[in-house]
């Protein structure tokens, strides 16, 4: 079946496209990308398959909820509005 082969696959926000002709080109599993030095958000939100995304995930959650949330609000509190403690005493 000496026929070329467009192969193309999307994971997560990577995109991929392999052209294969026969006797001309590499065979088609050959090629491979480089490992991610991190995991994309879209798999640890949606799709978890690895303990470490789990574990990602949850330092994640953990840093929204006891820092990132909290020294927002005291920013708020100091920057914004001085009077703001006092009108709520």
């Amino acid at each position: 079946h000496q026929i070329a082969l467009l192969d193309g696959g999307v994971l997560g926000a990577k995109a991929s496209v392999q052209v294969v002709v026969p006797f001309q080109s590499e065979i088609w599993a050959a090629s491979r990308d480089p490992p991610d030095k991190e995991t994309p958000m879209c798999t640890l939100k949606h799709f978890p398959y690895m303990p470490t995304h789990t574990v990602h995930w949850a330092k994640e959650l953990f840093d929204l909820l006891f820092t990132t949330t909290p020294e927002s609000v005291n920013s708020y509190l100091t920057t914004s509005t001085p009077n703001f403690l006092k009108a709520i005493e």
